[in-house]
């Protein structure tokens, strides 16, 4: 995968990727959100905010230039894969194997192909990007140390919009 380039070199890779996904997507379908972290241009969190009230929510967040993690979900509810090694990448990852990882993701998570199981101590993450790649995450919230859930929740979220499965980025012509 090409890195992701702007003319302004201000602008980070990471963010450039997910300008690049919303230019794809259909009018008013998401918004792009990105906040600094601490006021330094470095740290920041980039994410896609579907209008759809019952997709997810994906975004990467940026500490002294470097990918620190990814995250989905929505309300109160997410997960987030820590840089390289939940993102199924080695510590030496280079920048064009993070846009990758996190590109198929995306492209995942905008199909609706996601979901968190709420578990009786931990909330579990899933991004299913094919039958045999399978983004997997565990977080565990301290408060499920004394007051575990009762039961078993599944949140499966919904496409960003109808025929999402098939979305294509135009320069590439293959699925986002």
């Amino acid at each position: 995968m090409e890195v992701a380039r702007s003319l302004d070199p201000s602008i980070h890779p990471i963010t450039v990727l997910f300008q690049n996904v919303l230019a794809t997507l259909p009018t008013g379908c998401a918004t792009l959100k990105r906040e600094s972290i601490r006021g330094n241009p470095k740290d920041f969190t980039v994410a896609l905010i579907p209008s759809n009230e019952s997709s997810a929510e994906f975004g990467a967040t940026m500490f002294g230039g470097e990918l620190y993690s990814a995250h989905f979900g929505r309300g109160e509810i997410f997960t987030t894969y820590e840089a390289p090694w939940e993102l199924k990448l080695p510590r030496s990852a280079r920048l064009d194997q993070q846009l990758s990882a996190l590109s198929k993701m995306c492209r995942a998570v905008i199909a609706g192909r996601c979901e968190h199981r709420l578990e009786r101590r931990s909330t579990r993450g899933q991004i299913f990007v094919s039958e045999t790649e399978i983004y997997r995450v565990a977080d565990m919230g301290v408060g499920l140390l004394f007051r575990p859930r009762k039961n078993v929740e599944v949140t499966t979220y919904a496409p960003y919009y109808p025929g999402a499965e098939c979305h294509t980025l135009p320069s590439q012509g293959q699925p986002l």
